[in-house]
């Protein structure tokens, strides 16, 4: 004989929780919280909100160092210690990638002046190279005069007549 589904009675039931769960995509989703806030706020307007830029490091300082002491805020994917080309030397900065972007913005509170082998380290958030900004800039400025000169030719022509019109009326009355 086919089993059939328990009574209502006997099926276990989840107790309610007095939580109010938010929507996907709402603009706030828990209002109270500082970190959260801020982390909305700051990924917003970054293309990668994952990577802080980390600076005045110590000539000494490794990458493992570095990534051990960025760890203590969340788990890290990369950290990169730049250095200069010629000499093979650091430069006293890299840039850590969270793998999470909260882990990122509690870096920035928790992190920025701490100390890292003796030097009281720098944590601010990557902002995009001021070349690849101004080439954006550019391109959009760009598409925005060839959309605009298309339609000012053919309204150009129609306003050029029309004021060499006004011109010539204009002497006529003199």
């Amino acid at each position: 004989s086919p089993q059939l589904p328990p009574p209502a009675s006997r099926r276990l039931s989840r107790p309610s929780i007095g939580m109010k769960v938010s929507r996907r995509g709402s603009r706030i989703s828990n209002p109270g919280n500082k970190i959260m806030d801020t982390n909305r706020r700051r990924i917003q307007g970054l293309a990668d909100p994952n990577k802080v830029f980390v600076g005045n490091l110590a000539w000494s300082t490794t990458k493992a160092e570095l990534k051990a002491f960025c760890e203590t805020v969340g788990p890290v994917a990369h950290a990169k210690i730049m250095m200069n080309r010629h000499t093979g030397l650091p430069k006293g900065f890299g840039f850590v990638r969270f793998c999470m972007p909260i882990s990122a913005t509690s870096a920035l509170d928790i992190l920025d002046g701490q100390e890292l082998n003796g030097r009281p380290v720098r944590v601010s958030a990557v902002v995009e190279q001021a070349s690849k900004v101004a080439a954006e800039v550019r391109a959009a400025e760009a598409a925005e005069a060839a959309a605009a000169d298309g339609g000012e030719e053919e309204g150009g022509a129609e306003d050029g007549g029309g004021a060499a019109a006004q011109d010539g009326g204009q002497e006529a009355e003199m």
